[in-house]
């Protein structure tokens, strides 16, 4: 009887396994095609590591070296009680007097701005208009600075003074 021996190792195989596989679906790359093959795919990623970190230094650099918080304004805010006056960013949602940071206590108001004579002022009290109490004039607006000051529309003419 005659035994026939199995090749137990799937990597040493013969012409007909070989054969099997070139003739496989897919590529099949040997020698120097092969490297051909890897050098180009790891030029490409090279490539797209390059052109990513390219996009993230370009982000940062063009970036603004400061950025407001979004949702806050700026204010002048002066203090009752001390004199101190400092300007702030705040919230829509904060409530006035605000802490004063050198006294420690809540009676930092808003200052206001007259358009027509410069002083600043602190509106107490503010009712339903705000008016300058040198001039009366109704061309009142925030003292803070900044692009809400820039480009503060005209004052309205129908409103008047109260006596």
């Amino acid at each position: 009887m005659r035994s026939t021996v199995e090749n137990k190792n799937p990597r040493r195989g013969g012409p007909a396994e070989l054969r099997e596989m070139l003739e496989a679906s897919g590529d099949v790359y040997i020698g120097a095609a092969a490297a051909r093959d890897r050098t180009r795919r790891v030029i490409i990623a090279l490539c797209g590591a390059a052109l990513l970190g390219a996009a993230a230094w370009f982000y940062f650099a063009l970036q603004p070296e400061y950025a407001e918080p979004s949702g806050t304004y700026p204010v002048r805010v002066s203090c009752s009680q001390c004199g101190h006056v400092e300007q702030r960013r705040v919230s829509p949602s904060v409530s006035f007097p605000l802490r004063c940071s050198k006294c420690e206590k809540s009676t930092a108001r808003p200052l206001w701005k007259c358009r027509r004579c410069a002083r600043e002022f602190d509106a107490v009290e503010p009712g339903r208009y705000l008016f300058c109490p040198q001039c009366r004039s109704a061309s009142v607006g925030t003292a803070a600075e900044g692009p809400a000051t820039q480009n503060s529309p005209p004052p309205d003419p129908s409103i008047q003074p109260p006596p």
